[in-house]
This record gives structure tokens, C-alpha cells and sequence, in this order.
């Protein structure tokens, strides 16, 4: 299960933050029925990427090869900046893997049901400019684009 609750355990007979929210987002846990296990999502990140243990917007789960997989914005550190990313959990294994490593601009990303990552939209705040971009055969192409000085960031800080 994941979500911004709390949940008795009945077995230690205690209650289990899963998540928690902020203004910036929310702390990504997860958190198993049958062993009442909680684990961090963004702990273990298949190729020691530097990210912060924080999603933006809802998580996109889908079963990939027989896998329960999860698809979350996150925020991860290519440098000194922090940029908005895609980020794939295997909930068995616990192991994330960033799937799209977007830019300061990436706002949110779709994922085809059977977890193809298919499109993200971006937004330029100096020039104003809206973007979606689709993509085909491993590479991102525009689709469309607005020029549009009225479009606030709503999904990640």
C-alpha cells in the first residue's frame, strides 16, 4: 500500500506513518500488508544517483515482466541543482531505477500501461513556453508547444 496515512499494526499494536506530506511533497514509503513492513522508496537507487527520498504528484503503479512497479516523480541530483526525474520502484526488490531523468523545466511524465514511458510536458518559466514531447524509438521529440506567460508549476517545487 502507498499512501499519506496511518495504519494499526496488529501485531505490535502500534501505528505506521507511511508517508508524510509537505508543501514541497510527500516522503515516498511503502508499506506491506502481509508482513507490515514499511520501507523508504528512493532509499536504494540502482546506480548510486543522488536523490531525495520525496515524490510530486501520485504514483503510477503497473505490473512490468510479472512486477509490481511503481512510477514516481522525484528529485534527483545530476550536480549541484536538484531537476525533477522519473523514477521506476520494483516493490518486491525495493530497488528504484531512474527511468527519465528530465530537467529543471520536466513537469510530469506518462506511462503507457505497460510501463513504457510515452510522454512528459516541460515548462520554461524564463520564455514562457509550454511543452509536450512524445517518445518514439528511445528519443524525445516536441508535439506541441504554448507560449504562455498565465501557466504556474503545480506539480513539484
Amino acid at each position: 500500500m502507498i499512501g499519506g496515512c496511518s495504519l494499526p499494526l496488529q501485531k505490535r499494536e502500534r501505528r505506521s506513518t507511511l508517508s508524510a506530506a509537505s508543501k514541497s511533497g510527500t516522503l515516498a514509503q511503502s508499506f506491506d500488508v502481509e508482513t507490515g513492513k514499511t520501507t523508504r522508496l528512493l532509499a536504494e537507487i540502482a546506480g548510486n544517483i543522488r536523490a531525495m527520498n520525496v515524490i510530486y504528484g501520485t504514483p503510477a503503479p503497473r505490473i512490468v515482466n510479472g512486477r509490481t512497479v511503481v512510477f514516481v516523480t522525484g528529485q534527483y541530483f545530476p550536480g549541484s541543482n536538484g531537476v525533477a526525474a522519473l523514477f521506476s520502484i520494483d516493490l518486491d526488490s525495493g530497488v528504484a531505477k531512474l527511468v527519465d531523468g528530465g530537467s529543471s523545466d520536466a513537469l510530469n511524465w506518462w506511462i503507457d500501461p505497460n510501463g513504457s514511458v510515452i510522454a512528459r510536458t516541460s515548462y520554461n518559466e524564463s520564455k514562457k513556453r509550454w511543452s509536450l514531447s512524445l517518445k518514439k524509438a528511445g528519443s524525445w521529440g516536441e508535439a506541441y508547444a504554448l507560449d504562455t506567460p498565465w501557466i504556474r508549476r503545480t506539480s513539484w517545487a
